[in-house]
């Protein structure tokens, strides 16, 4: 999938609103307009746009998501070996019960 440079110039904001505008002259209503194909191709064009920045959105808060769970799981680990070693520390001396 090859993108031209008009699509990668485009903002997401601008693709939105033009697909909306374009969505809404692609009606059942609309079909009998002379510009009703160029419309759909329009439409199409801008749904593509939109769907690739949806897309790296997704992307980047699904990466985002996974460097804190895996933050979070590092720390509990971390936190687990540390209370480890110290319950083992604190017992220099043999425990009555022990004996």
């Amino acid at each position: 999938m090859s993108l031209t440079s008009e699509q990668q110039e485009i903002s997401y904001e601008e693709a939105n609103k033009n697909y909306r505008y374009f969505k809404s002259r692609t009606l059942k209503a609309n079909s009998d307009e002379s510009d009703f194909e160029q419309n759909m191709k329009f439409r199409e064009f801008f749904l593509g746009i939109k769907k690739r920045y949806d897309m790296q959105f997704r992307a980047q808060k699904f990466r985002t998501k996974q460097k804190e769970e895996i933050a979070q799981l590092k720390q509990a680990v971390q936190e687990k070996s540390e209370n480890t070693s110290s319950v083992i520390g604190k017992r220099d001396r043999p425990c009555e019960d022990d004996l």
